[in-house]
């Protein structure tokens, strides 16, 4: 089965460093690219179903050009990426692209959140976390990229993870420490 990773893309200069990981990774062990953007698409409340189709399929267009110009100007010329947009509920978009046949990891960015934000939104980390039955990679704003060189054993982890763990996924966190990085306070932030 191939492997393919869905990133999840807000556009932010975070989202940058987090493609790059995402890329630097999935030349390493075959993986399929598929960059997610997540539409806000506005109109207003009396709008005719009519128009509002419209106002929407325009706004995902537009929301298309920019994630392609996203990873034009962050990855290797001629880089093999599909792009998706959709203004659905993200949770929803990412359960039918599990359904597909092949082994996936979903990566995003996690970094704060304010206070206002928290209570009347939640979060969009945790919302994904609990709504899907699948491996993810959540990287924080502040990591460094992009993947370190891994042992022959963590690259063959690295390519049958998924397959492994199809269907018996628990909440587990992990993180890949090199000598240079403090091991404690890595633990601690994964508590």
């Amino acid at each position: 089965m191939k492997n393919r990773f869905i990133v999840l893309i807000d556009l932010s200069s975070h989202s940058e460093q987090l493609l790059r990981f995402a890329h630097d990774w999935s030349k390493r062990v075959g993986a399929e690219l598929l960059a997610f953007h997540n539409n806000i698409a506005l109109s207003p409340l009396m709008t005719p179903y009519e128009t509002k189709t419209t106002l929407i399929d325009r706004a995902n267009y537009e929301a298309r050009e920019r994630l392609v110009k996203f990873t034009e100007n962050v990855l290797p010329p001629a880089t093999p990426i599909q792009h998706l947009v959709s203004e659905e509920n993200m949770v929803s978009v990412l359960r039918e692209l599990l359904k597909k046949t092949f082994n996936h990891l979903v990566f995003f960015g996690i970094k704060g959140t304010g206070l206002l934000k928290k209570i009347f939104i939640g979060s969009q980390a945790v919302n994904i976390i609990d709504g899907i039955d699948n491996l993810i990679v959540a990287m924080p704003q502040y990591a460094r990229c992009c993947a370190p060189k891994l042992s022959p054993e963590s690259h063959r982890i690295e390519q049958n993870y998924s397959s492994q763990w199809r269907g018996r996924i628990e909440n587990r966190l992990f993180s890949v420490v090199t000598p240079e990085d403090d091991r404690e306070a890595t633990e601690r932030y994964l508590k």
